[in-house]
């Protein structure tokens, strides 16, 4: 059962950020995050905080063979007339043309022990929202490779 409230998009990405911590101090992953001043999205926390989780733990898997110094992962949000749109970007292995097609298919997954749900169950999420999710290279990688995760919410308007 979605409970969907008035939520602020930068406290969301706290919160998941300081779930996540101690994980990415382990993994020697150094997180920049830009969040401005925002107005509300209307929708469930619980499956944003879902979302952003996993969207930060795949872009640190991704950089598990990147030298230390150049794991970033860098949050950012943009507000738009309409929309808000997080950016989840690493520098890490990139995604391979033949498996981009086929990144939110449910069970489809490169991990070893990995299920392939978790793109899949980002997708309806956000599409249940009323956003948008996608990838893409991201050109501005210190490691030539890297992958931006986009998601986009439609502001409340009161």
């Amino acid at each position: 059962m979605s409970q969907s409230a008035p939520c602020q998009i930068a406290d969301v990405i706290d919160e998941c950020l300081g779930f996540i911590e101690a994980d990415a101090r382990k993994r020697h992953v150094h997180i920049e995050c830009k969040t401005p001043a925002l107005p509300d999205v209307l929708a469930d926390r619980l499956m944003l905080e879902q979302v952003l989780l996993n969207l930060i733990r795949n872009g640190m898997d991704a950089m598990s063979e990147v030298a230390e110094p150049e794991r970033l992962l860098n949050i950012s949000v943009i507000c738009r007339a309409e929309e808000v749109e997080i950016q989840v970007s690493d520098q890490g292995c990139g995604i391979p043309a033949e498996v981009k097609d086929k990144l939110f298919t449910a069970f489809f997954t490169t991990k070893p022990d990995g299920m392939g749900i978790g793109l899949s169950i980002c997708r309806s999420i956000i599409e249940f929202h009323r956003g948008r999710l996608w990838a893409e290279d991201n050109p501005k990688s210190a490691t030539g490779s890297g992958t931006i995760f986009h998601l986009t919410l439609p502001l409340e308007h009161t």
